[in-house]
């Protein structure tokens, strides 16, 4: 089995296809795969394009998935469709930042070929109304379910026809707390109660077992067919239809090896499946309910020795669900940890309580669903008392996360490995469990505290991608946090870039925070984290602002408490790890009159090794010619690694400010190509800024970027670090 999955592992990562072509206008025409989604003005859905060209009239016959991203309406446009769109054709674009879910690896992962991004003054025409069967069952059973529970549609269209979109944001953070993620991902709970509801079917027709075990099988297959073919549900149909089967053939196989086989089959068609989240988490739920079977039996073996009916009911319905509901979750917790950061040691209590609930709404969800064929106003009213049960559920779901036991923290491999190294020592004992269980649970939590307590001993420098605009955030060895400035304010539910990199890495507190000028470019995302995280410290420029930005922010810091200090030239910022320093550059003190961009704060970080070797950090938010002037007149300026002030735009960077400062290596943060017009001189101050040897990296181009001091080889350097594609032995330590 290993050696098929390495052949699958292998064969996926050679044949892929390459995915770093240039964006081209090119037109699509091909099928709608799921129903669009607005928002803000926008449209997105995806397309299985049957043909890809460069000219309308002459279509090639290049294929594949396409995500697409329409700016106007998409007005009557349903899954099924045949459409003809025009577009710029890209490669599917990485991770801007640490934190960013990795859309990349996703679409890569199942198909597409790149994003499309389609203009208002861009073709874009319904070619053909007229949709598959399939699709006018999803369709059809999509808009009875939106017609019917309202409000509670989305949930309903999770749990039956795998659509996850529209899902309360409050309900998915509520399941992610308490480890109930799973409950809306189709898999084996799902299609168990799709089976039951089948053979109850059968057992009303009075069909036998074999026929009822058939029915059950046709409407598992049925059922796959109709909703989205992910991993975590092909394995549970295959499992399903495998076990309902085998009492019809009369040939059963062992549990684990039916899961084999069951990987073994959506590997050979889709190998790149082994590195989905979701087929880790599904096939290690299960996997670890058949490992730890026998102990689960030992233990509910124990409780029989209680009489009495109400112990049978407690050991019954109490004692063996919490079990098999602990053993999924024992083998899922560290891969939780490892993908999400996060472990909800209160799953299996959860389960137990939120389980029976949820069959009761998959069943009844679909029994509406029938219902609503017969007598659409008896469905109505039992959609409304289902709706009952739904309020109850998510009211629940709300008590639970309130009140759950979680560790936050992001395993790294290294870590994952002894862990799952543990876990298969103590399923392969068969005696003595109880002594082993001691020793494994101490194993465990020696391993855990380790990695709590681990850190490296580098300082980090990142400049965040917040698209127009600022952000930077210092780590040091210590764990102590600086954030300077925070882009502009996000109108995302999840957070702005600032914010998702800081959960990422689960930082509780930031130490300083740095607000270079009140512009919303720069300090529009820092009200977020100050409501989010506790800020110790606060610098602010000498020039104020009446803007809503402004305003904003300091309302949110007068709630927390936090105060704002002025910060101007020949101050120092001390309390930082030993070896670093902070010195403010800029503004001046009689800079209250300056504009906001000449009155930056201006900040040299320098960090000073055990030998007496320095390196310097110099960035200066916008500062312009008379911002740049104040700080030449200052000694000892000289820094190896420079943020290029107002983004690298010819207002700055004057050849007598780069002269003085002498850097190696500077970083403008801009939004790339989309920000020519805006600032369209920008490419010949960096050209200049080449022609001095000076490596210039562009976060409107690269995505975030990292760098680390390094002090090896007899020489002081800022050192580049690919923080997406990491040394092994970075990756392995979880140190980025």
């Amino acid at each position: 089995m290993l050696a098929i999955i390495s052949a699958g592992a292998l064969n996926y990562r050679s044949s892929k296809h390459p995915f770093d072509y240039q964006p081209v206008n090119v037109f699509i025409n091909g099928t709608v795969i799921d129903p669009p989604v607005t928002y803000f003005g926008k449209s997105y859905f995806s397309v299985k394009a049957n043909t890809i060209s460069q000219n309308s009239n002459n279509p090639a016959g290049i294929g594949g998935k396409v995500w697409i991203k329409r700016y106007g309406s998409a007005k009557g446009l349903k899954a099924g469709m045949k459409v003809s769109v025009e577009g710029i054709l890209s490669p599917c674009q990485p991770r801007r930042n640490p934190g960013d879910f990795n859309s990349k690896a996703w679409r890569e992962l199942n198909g597409y070929i790149g994003e499309l991004f389609s203009y208002e003054d861009h073709d874009f025409a319904i070619m053909d109304r007229n949709l598959p069967l399939i699709y006018r069952i999803r369709n059809n059973l999509s808009e009875r379910i939106e017609r019917l529970h309202r409000n509670n549609a989305p949930l309903i269209r999770a749990l039956l026809l795998g659509i996850r979109r529209g899902i309360n944001a409050e309900l998915t953070e509520n399941l992610r707390v308490t480890g109930l993620s799973h409950l809306l991902a189709l898999s084996g709970l799902h299609i168990g109660f799709l089976a039951g509801i089948m053979i109850a079917i059968g057992a009303i027709f009075r069909l036998s077992p074999r026929y009822r075990y058939g029915l059950a099988v046709l409407g598992i297959i049925l059922f796959l067919i109709l909703v989205p073919s992910r991993s975590c549900t092909l394995r549970a149909g295959i499992m399903s239809s495998s076990f309902l089967i085998a009492p019809i053939l009369k040939r059963w196989s062992p549990p684990l090896n039916t899961l084999s086989f069951a990987a073994l089959v959506i590997l050979c068609i889709r190998p790149g499946d082994l590195f989905d989240a979701g087929f880790q988490l599904s096939f290690a739920a299960v996997g670890g309910i058949f490992i730890f079977y026998p102990l689960t039996e030992t233990v509910n073996t124990y409780f029989k020795k209680f009489a009495g009916s109400i112990f049978r009911v407690f050991r019954q319905y109490i004692i063996k669900p919490f079990l098999i509901s602990s053993a999924a979750t024992v083998c899922v917790l560290p891969l939780t940890a490892y993908h999400f950061g996060m472990i909800s040691f209160g799953a299996p209590l959860f389960n137990l309580a939120a389980l029976p609930l949820l069959a009761l709404i998959f069943a009844g969800a679909w029994i509406v669903i029938g219902l609503s064929f017969i007598w659409s106003g008896f469905a109505a009213v039992t959609a409304d008392g289902l709706s009952l049960i739904i309020a109850f559920w998510n009211w629940m779901t709300a008590y639970f996360a309130n009140h759950a036991p979680c560790w936050t923290g992001r395993l790294a491999p290294m870590v994952l490995i002894i862990l799952f190294l543990i876990t298969i020592w103590f399923s392969l004992q068969r005696r003595e469990y109880w002594r082993k269980l001691l020793l494994a649970s101490l194993m465990i939590s020696a391993v855990l505290s380790w990695s709590s307590f681990f850190n490296r001993s580098k300082f980090q420098a990142w400049f965040i991608d917040v698209g127009h605009g600022d952000a930077q955030v210092w780590r040091f060895p210590d764990g102590q946090i600086v954030v300077i400035d925070g882009g502009v304010q996000s109108r995302s539910r999840e957070g702005g870039a600032v914010l998702k990199m800081l959960e990422y890495y689960d930082v509780e507190k930031i130490d300083l925070m740095v607000g270079t000028h009140p512009e919303a470019d720069h300090i529009g995302g820092l009200t977020e984290l100050v409501n989010k995280f506790p800020v110790l410290n606060a610098l602010e420029s000498t020039v104020s602002s009446e803007t809503e930005t402004y305003k904003n922010l300091h309302i949110a810091s007068n709630k927390k408490g936090l105060k704002w200090h002025t910060a101007t030239c020949g101050a120092k910022i001390s309390g930082l790890s030993d070896g670093f320093s902070i010195r403010v550059l800029g503004p001046p003190a009689d800079s209250y009159y300056w504009s906001p961009n000449d009155a930056s704060i201006v900040l040299m970080l320098e960090i000073q090794n055990n030998e007496g070797k320095k390196l310097r950090l110099l960035t200066t938010g916008d500062v312009e010619k008379r911002g740049e002037t104040a700080v030449i007149g200052q000694d000892d300026l000289q820094a190896g690694l420079l943020k290029l002030p107002h983004h690298g735009s010819k207002t700055s960077c004057s050849p007598e400010f780069i002269n003085a400062i002498k850097p190696g290596v500077a970083v403008v943060s801009q939004a790339g190509w989309r920000e020519k017009s805006r600032y369209p001189h920008n490419e010949e101050v960096l050209n200049r800024l080449r022609s001095l040897g000076i490596v210039i990296h562009h976060t409107g181009q690269e995505g975030a970027v990292l760098f680390e001091p390094s002090f090896g080889n007899g020489k002081e350097e800022w050192r580049f670090i690919d923080w997406r594609n990491p040394p092994f032995i970075y990756w392995l330590a979880g140190s980025i």
